[in-house]
């Protein structure tokens, strides 16, 4: 088990480089779409990257739980639903079922 001091000093890096991975999402994008990539990835589309921010925001929950007296599990099942509900409205938009 991860030590609460490591922890504590790893999240916000972990935080800082998953708010520039989103942040640089359209460019990535971008550059693959560049290179004639075939698959449409999922966050090609404004879902997907909604999909990335609900789980940052879940994770950030988890996080600040003892903060909050929230159980951790309430944020995870939450962003779950709401992901894999928005991975269903996207291959549904796409055709694909």
């Amino acid at each position: 088990m991860t030590p609460t001091r490591v922890f504590s000093a790893a999240v916000p890096w972990l935080l800082l480089f998953a708010t520039v991975l989103f942040a640089m999402g359209p460019r990535l994008v971008a550059a693959r779409a560049a290179r004639g990539a075939g698959a449409v990835h999922p966050t090609a589309q404004a879902l997907g990257l909604f999909a990335v921010a609900v789980f940052i925001l879940a994770y950030a929950l988890v996080v600040f739980a003892e903060a909050t007296d929230m159980r951790k599990s309430k944020p995870v099942l939450l962003a779950a639903g709401v992901i894999w509900s928005l991975a269903a409205i996207g291959f549904h938009i796409q055709g694909q079922e």
